[in-house]
């Protein structure tokens, strides 16, 4: 038998008043921030608008606890897909749920991700889920309404036209080459029609008392390793025994600095290698007899923490909550849709250059229960690593303004 759940107060209020969006635009977009219990919302909703067969979209690291989820509210006929997998939706669907669908949010050329639930969607009634709605620019937004067919912005044909009324372009120059910037939405034109759509919710509003720490840890890595790094801004390459480094654009560069300074690199025909696993060897060191979660950016770097951490380590979230098992993520991968509450901490081996993921990911530990959350930042002494972190800080004051301006 189906244990019942019992849904907060909250989440009853918005469900039915995303039933009534649906009822009379097709679309609601729960821009619930995270933690506050998005899935069993958007559940509800499905069940009171009377839907019978849901496809559910969510990323692949969700999906185990999202189907524990669909089971527990266990009053839907719900198929859950991969957002990558959409193309593989077959069914008959009354309705369709799509989980943090700012990843939907490409500009100014919709993803192969968005054209593929576009497909499944059509003119069926969609809900929209994020905690990141828009992270970086308003202009995210196209793509993400784009997948329906009742989108507001439907009398635009491709993004393009629609920039010219809803974006401040401006030119400007990536890799020596001026192109157009349609990151500058505009958001007096964008607010009032979104509005209409949305349904917002904080962390705040649902009594959350969980602050997020950050801790940041220099690590000093092998001399070599520096010395490699010094190398490469000097001479654009780098002739190692297994393989050569070659940096000739800026970007490159920046990406190469960036893998080293956490000890992996990217060679030009034989793929990433370790070169330094004093991180990894760190972490394990420091965070001793502590369950802990640890984010990575590259390949490598999940090999160099398995080198360590042997079969204490799990990539799967449901055997970290139900074992004593550290987890590893990849931060890009496994920064949406996780429940990681079961950790002391979080460990962040390396960090993106994604706001997104950053602001998502640092959230994953945070519950109702819980009145501090840690989070470790580990950067390479003289490594590019804090400068990402000065850079992400600045653009994480966006979403927060985004559920202040509300709340």
């Amino acid at each position: 038998m189906t244990e019942e759940i019992i849904l907060r107060d909250y989440q009853t209020e918005i469900a039915n008043k995303a039933v009534d969006k649906l009822k009379s635009l097709s679309i609601v977009y729960l821009a619930l921030e995270v933690r506050v219990g998005k899935t069993f919302t958007a559940l509800e909703a499905a069940y009171l608008y009377g839907a019978k067969k849901v496809l559910f979209l969510t990323v692949k690291k969700a999906i185990g606890d999202i189907s524990g989820d669909i089971d527990k509210f266990g009053k839907l006929d719900v198929e859950i897909l991969s957002i990558d997998s959409a193309h593989k939706a077959t069914g008959d669907y009354d309705l369709i749920i799509v989980d943090e669908a700012h990843g939907l949010g490409a500009f100014p050329k919709p993803s192969n991700r968005a054209k593929n639930v576009k497909k499944v969607v059509g003119s069926l009634p969609v809900i929209l889920m994020s905690g990141t709605p828009h992270p970086e620019s308003m202009s995210q937004l196209f793509h993400q309404f784009w997948i329906s067919d009742h989108s507001p912005f439907s009398s635009y044909t491709n993004f393009y036209k629609f920039a010219h009324e809803y974006v401040d372009i401006k030119q400007r120059v990536f890799n020596g080459r001026p192109a157009n910037d349609y990151s500058r939405g505009k958001e007096v034109m964008f607010t009032p029609v979104v509005d209409t759509y949305f349904l917002n919710f904080s962390q705040k509003q649902a009594n959350f008392h969980c602050e997020v720490e950050e801790h940041i840890i220099d690590v000093k890595m092998q001399e070599d390793t520096m010395k490699m790094i010094r190398k490469i801004k000097r001479d654009k390459v780098l002739t190692m025994d297994s393989g050569v480094i070659l940096a000739e654009t800026p970007v490159k560069m920046m990406s190469k600095c960036h893998q080293l300074s956490s000890g992996t690199v990217i060679l030009e025909e034989t793929g990433m290698i370790i070169v330094d696993n004093t991180k990894a060897k760190y972490i394990e060191w420091y965070f001793k007899g502590k369950k802990i979660a640890i984010f990575y950016k590259y390949k490598a770097e999940l090999e160099m923490l398995k080198a360590i951490y042997g079969d204490n380590m799990t990539e799967d979230i449901v055997e970290f909550n139900e074992t004593g098992k550290n987890i590893a993520l990849q931060i890009r991968s496994g920064s949406m849709g996780v429940n990681l509450s079961a950790a002391d901490c979080q460990v962040f081996l390396n960090i993106d250059f994604s706001s997104k993921d950053y602001i998502q990911s640092r959230a994953r530990l945070q519950t109702q229960k819980r009145e501090k959350v840690d989070v470790y930042f580990l950067f390479s002494e003289g490594g590019i690593e804090r400068d990402i972190y000065k850079s992400l800080q600045k653009k994480e004051d966006y979403t927060a303004r985004y559920y202040k301006q509300y709340f």
